[in-house]
């Protein structure tokens, strides 16, 4: 998602607001409460300062470049893989204090080891991964779709999986504003 590689905090505001309704409306109920406490808290409940704070320290940029921002939660799952790796080092010799040693030194302990594996030519795989362009193969489907008139307006069309499809995003918006309003008191 380019709003996280580029750590836009405003971006990611505008899609909780459009999410809101869309998770209460389809019965997400931990998402939909999380992000109202979200907004409520940025709109209203905190001071100007907090509030950007919320919305600005959502990223992390680890390589110093633009566009290389992962979430916050992200980079805490590296460190404590990092972490739980050095521990798993110590074999029989895990301690407390050995264990309390791994965690402060966790800071010096990375920049060390990228240095070592960049001098010793170790490859790294970032987890991103180079996909061929489908551009022909999705223009000679829509080609065949166009050709089967699978998207022209028929009277008695109708899907049997799909009887009645739900719209998760126009529902009732007065309901949607109550239960904002129960649930912000």
């Amino acid at each position: 998602m380019l709003y996280i590689r580029e750590g836009d905090g405003q971006r990611v505001l505008r899609c909780w607001r459009y999410l809101l309704p869309i998770f209460r409306n389809s019965g997400r109920k931990n998402y939909s409460l999380e992000a109202l406490n979200l907004l409520n808290q940025y709109q209203f409940e905190l001071p100007p300062i907090e509030a950007e704070k919320l919305v600005w320290n959502r990223f992390v940029n680890t390589h110093g470049k633009p566009g290389q921002n992962i979430p916050c939660d992200l980079c805490l799952e590296h460190l404590n893989r990092l972490c739980k790796q050095a521990v798993n080092e110590k074999g029989s010799n895990k301690s407390k204090k050995a264990i309390m040693f791994v965690g402060k030194a966790l800071g010096v302990l990375k920049p060390v080891l990228e240095q070592f594996n960049s001098q010793n030519h170790v490859v790294s795989y970032s987890g991103t991964h180079k996909s061929p362009s489908s551009s022909k193969d999705i223009n000679e489907l829509i080609h065949h779709l166009k050709e089967l008139g699978l998207f022209s307006q028929g009277i008695q069309r109708k899907y049997n999986a799909f009887p009645q499809p739900k719209d998760v995003l126009h529902n009732n918006t007065t309901e949607l504003l109550d239960w904002m309003e129960s649930h912000i008191k």
